[in-house]
């Protein structure tokens, strides 16, 4: 299944803010709220395999960023070096997320 674009409408958003997996998201993200209470920011804390695996792969993004270098241009609507950095992308994309998605599911989440 490839994810499509639910919440088209004020009613959409409505019936998502009252659905089982909205509910579902509020209680991870104030589960994650709740572990960070009383840690500073400047407290020594290890890395988890997850966290380092996800570390590199924004490490492995921001090199691909700075590996598509501007293109001059005096266009006003951005550089067209995005795209070439879009295209980078979207074809890495199934290599960066086989650390973290079963196979199957890669297509779904790309």
């Amino acid at each position: 299944m490839i994810p499509t674009r639910q919440i088209l409408t004020p009613d959409d958003l409505v019936r998502f803010q009252e659905s089982t997996a909205c509910s579902e998201i509020l209680v991870f993200l104030n589960a994650l709220n709740d572990s960070v209470i009383g840690v500073k920011t400047t407290d020594a804390i290890e890395d988890s395999e997850i966290i380092q695996k996800l570390l590199c792969l924004l490490d492995a993004i921001q090199q691909t960023n700075k590996d598509i270098k501007p293109i001059e241009t005096n266009s006003r609507f951005g550089n067209a070096a995005f795209r070439d950095f879009y295209d980078m992308v979207e074809q890495t994309l199934p290599t960066w997320l086989a650390e973290f998605v079963p196979a199957e599911h890669i297509e779904e989440v790309s």
